[in-house]
């Protein structure tokens, strides 16, 4: 990551500008071992914001996958000290102004590294 960091600021420093995605790829195209892609998500916000009421009051959020509040989200004002807010699938069903899909984004092809990444073994001194 930090290899990644330092070929944007050069690049930048070198009077390019990072405005899309394809100036991230330029950037960062050759470091070792390296593949990216570029991620635009199709966001077709229409009318209405799918909220939850009071959703900046709680800290600590979970959405539980199994057990007893599977499909629920349950949330907390302080991590570990008070009761959780329990919101149940019929609750959030009330709470959609709009139908909830699932997003599809556009992905671009990942580039191919120019050269492997490479691990030095350390001296065995």
């Amino acid at each position: 990551m930090n290899q990644i960091s330092h070929a944007i600021n050069r690049y930048i420093r070198l009077g390019f500008d990072v405005t899309v995605g394809q100036d991230i790829e330029n950037a960062i195209k050759g470091i070792k071992g390296t593949s990216v892609a570029n991620l635009n998500p199709i966001r077709d916000r229409g009318n209405g914001n799918n909220t939850l009421p009071g959703n900046s009051n709680w800290f600590e959020w979970q959405w539980p996958t199994t057990g007893e509040f599977s499909g629920c989200i349950r949330a907390q004002d302080i991590p570990g000290i008070g009761e959780w807010k329990i919101f149940t699938i019929a609750e959030l069903d009330k709470f959609c102004k709009k139908d909830i899909h699932k997003p599809i984004p556009q992905v671009s092809t990942h580039t191919t590294p120019s050269s492997e990444w490479e691990m030095l073994m350390p001296n065995s001194s």
